[in-house]
């Protein structure tokens, strides 16, 4: 993809300074996000969670493991697969910092501080490109100083979470680049976006993919256009085929999982819808879900006065079918969180591994955004804009500045994320029976009675078989073995499918033990070399050839026509590939900044004209 994808159209001499307006939105956002910059572990309760996994996640990649799909240190150091259930493409933005030095905590924070910048980033290429500068300014500001992105950061300390918030902007940036010139390259980016807001968080890609549908049924019904709906259809389908190597064996492999424990006790949705009044206001907190000082559901003050704003503006022209729909997908995701919507959470299982129905805060944090841009569609002159803008600015400063803190800051030691103490402290939780069963959640099904301690060796030792040798990685075991008599092993290793054994190169069966779930394996007297493994089932494996070629497809329909457009021009000129149509970003009609994005059936029918 090169580089000229992502940049504005030239300026012309009557537009505002084109990276001005982008410059200033990180510095605006940049508050928010350097209070995450801690020497110790800030009190985020996802946190610590967040560290151990980023942890096992850089296990894995020592070992060879790049898919990451065994975590070998959990489950009290009997390993289990949590990356089959749980997508890693967070932690990726983290290993650049844990490489250069810092601890795995550390790590994690100084990643969600780029995922917060990332995302006033993306909200801004987003709204400055169908609104103008002005409207991607505020929205930036709005996207990242409310109530619930700010939650997220500093009192869940949720890095998988925060990051998705980078990948919605970005998804509906692209539909408007669809939507101004339908081609088969344009789809191919909004695929490669949804795939990655897919292999960010499992519950961000439902909540967003309940908004994205919609919106591409609300564009073309606009538009009139079949190809637009065909090809934004095809977009979004090719980001499942590009993630299908994780979803399909993370939703096919959940009955070999104790997966009850997400949607039972206390994360029982029943528990956690929200009131109306807690939407308009609620203290700012730091405690969990459920708890007498819960954080904040508030959606905020400059949200609902922007909803306020767009509902009585509604009969003024301009942008005026955009702002209802952001009202409608506003008011959705209200109704969602509130105690009437429980019939649909029932309804719907897949629904409930949300657990918290106020995570449709993180939508409804986007709508608000948006309905706060369109309001620049309205007839105004600059200056009336800039005022506006600048007001609103102010205030979500100041409403909201003050809450991007931590609670406190711990004082963990460096080597907490350390393999032995992760076997500690995942055997603590795994024996523990209330609602914190952060690491238990993808635990094998097999496993019935938890062990209480931490295996010191990984081959249980056995009646008359000794250890000459073994080689122990994250995911595979070669041993040594000298059986003076016919031998069950047991490997301290929970079972699951995809374990595979070879003794002397021959295959051998395996199979869980009774109740605890450990791996069993059989193997005749005398010398012999073993060698157990963690693969992939014919599942994974064709899911996984299934993205692949997807992603071959995906390469060449984004390469192929950026291919001939440099074979068909001279070098030494620079293209601006984007067609974009200028509209008056006021009533004054004059350019501004990089100017938005419009659909190039409305170009066509003015030229018609």
């Amino acid at each position: 993809m090169c580089i000229g994808t992502f940049l504005p159209s030239p300026p012309t001499r009557t537009s505002a300074p084109t990276y001005a307006p982008a410059l200033a939105v990180i510095l605006l956002a940049l508050p928010a996000a350097l209070n995450l910059v801690q020497r110790g572990v800030i009190s985020g309760f996802d946190l610590p969670y967040h560290a151990v996994t980023f942890a096992q996640f850089r296990e894995c990649l020592r070992d060879g493991q790049w898919l990451a799909r065994w975590c070998p240190d959990l489950g009290g150091g009997f390993g289990y697969p949590v990356f089959l259930f749980y997508p890693p493409l967070a932690y990726w933005l983290a290993l650049p910092f844990a490489i250069a030095g810092a601890s795995d905590a550390a790590a994690v924070q100084a990643a969600m501080g780029v995922a917060i910048l990332a995302a006033a980033a993306a909200m801004y290429l987003m709204a400055s490109a169908r609104w103008g500068w002005r409207a991607g300014v505020l929205a930036a500001t709005a996207y990242t100083y409310a109530p619930y992105h700010l939650v997220t950061a500093y009192v869940k300390g949720a890095l998988a979470e925060l990051v998705s918030f980078v990948w919605l902007p970005l998804i509906v940036w692209a539909l408007f680049r669809l939507e101004a010139r339908v081609t088969a390259e344009r789809a191919a980016l909004v695929g490669v976006l949804y795939a990655a807001l897919i292999l960010t968080n499992n519950s961000s890609a439902l909540l967003f993919s309940l908004l994205l549908m919609p919106y591409v049924l609300y564009a073309s019904a606009r538009a009139r256009s079949m190809p637009l709906l065909l090809h934004s259809t095809a977009g979004l389908l090719g980001g499942l085929l590009l993630s299908a190597y994780f979803w399909v064996p993370a939703m096919l492999e959940q009955p070999f999982v104790q997966i009850s424990k997400m949607t039972n006790g206390y994360f029982d949705f029943r528990q956690h819808f929200v009131s109306l009044g807690e939407l308009l206001y609620s203290p700012w907190q730091y405690g969990g879900s459920g708890f007498p000082n819960q954080f904040t559901r508030m959606a905020g003050a400059m949200a609902w006065l922007f909803v306020v704003a767009g509902a009585i503006s509604l009969r003024r022209a301009g942008g005026r079918s955009e702002r209802a729909f952001f009202l409608l997908a506003f008011g959705a995701s209200v109704a969602m969180m509130l105690p009437v919507s429980q019939p649909i959470w029932t309804g719907l299982p897949l629904l409930q591994f949300l657990q918290f129905p106020w995570k449709f805060l993180a939508v409804a944090t986007f709508a608000g955004a948006c309905l706060g841009s369109t309001l620049f569609l309205l007839p105004m002159g600059e200056r009336l804009q800039t005022a506006v803008l600048a007001a609103c600015v102010a205030a979500l400063m100041a409403l909201d500045l003050s809450h991007a803190v931590p609670e406190r800051v711990l004082d963990l030691p460096r080597d907490f994320t350390s393999p032995a103490n992760v076997r500690l402290l995942t055997l603590e939780d795994m024996n523990q029976h209330d609602f914190t069963h952060y690491f238990t959640s993808y635990l094998p099904v097999d496993v019935h009675r938890p062990s209480s301690f931490v295996p010191l060796t990984k081959l249980e030792p056995a009646p008359g078989v000794a250890i000459l040798e073994q080689d122990l990685r994250s995911d595979r075991y070669a041993f040594h073995l000298q059986a003076e008599r016919p031998a069950r092993l047991v490997v301290n290793t929970f079972w699951f499918p995809g374990w595979q054994a070879t003794v002397d190169g021959q295959a051998r069966a395996v199979e869980p033990e009774v109740d605890t779930g450990r791996l069993t394996l059989s193997i005749p007297p005398g010398d012999h070399r073993v060698t157990v493994r963690f693969g992939d089932t014919p599942l994974r494996f064709w899911s996984l050839m299934l993205s692949c070629a997807t992603a071959a497809a995906v390469a060449v329909m984004i390469a192929r026509p950026r291919l001939a457009r440099a074979r068909s021009r001279p070098s030494t000129i620079s293209s601006w590939d984007d067609d974009r149509t200028r509209v008056p970003d006021g009533a004054s009609g004059r350019r501004q900044g990089p100017g938005p994005l419009r659909p190039a059936h409305r170009s066509r029918a003015r030229q018609r004209a």
